[in-house]
């Protein structure tokens, strides 16, 4: 992503926040991946925030990860997943 210039997790270094996010990216453009779960953020959720210089400094909240689940940030304290069919 343009003007990105960081990425980090709690208890995951950038690296892997970096793969993660990469792993997350390429499992959403699976076209057999169209079953989409909804739940709530739950304490057992590893957050990955982006961060960015342009056009002003902030930060974006845009993946969440348990096990090897990936969640994607849809606002207002909700995650969606995507499943294979």
């Amino acid at each position: 992503m343009e003007n990105q210039i960081g990425m980090y997790a709690e208890d995951l270094t950038e690296e892997e926040c970096r793969a993660w996010f990469n792993e997350a990216k390429k499992q959403g453009t699976v076209p057999n991946r169209q079953v989409i779960r909804v739940q709530a953020i739950n304490h057992t959720m590893k957050k990955i925030v982006m961060m960015f210089d342009q056009p002003i400094y902030r930060e974006w909240d845009c993946l969440y990860i348990d096990e090897s689940t990936f969640y994607y940030n849809v606002g207002e304290g909700v995650v969606a997943s995507i499943a294979t069919n």
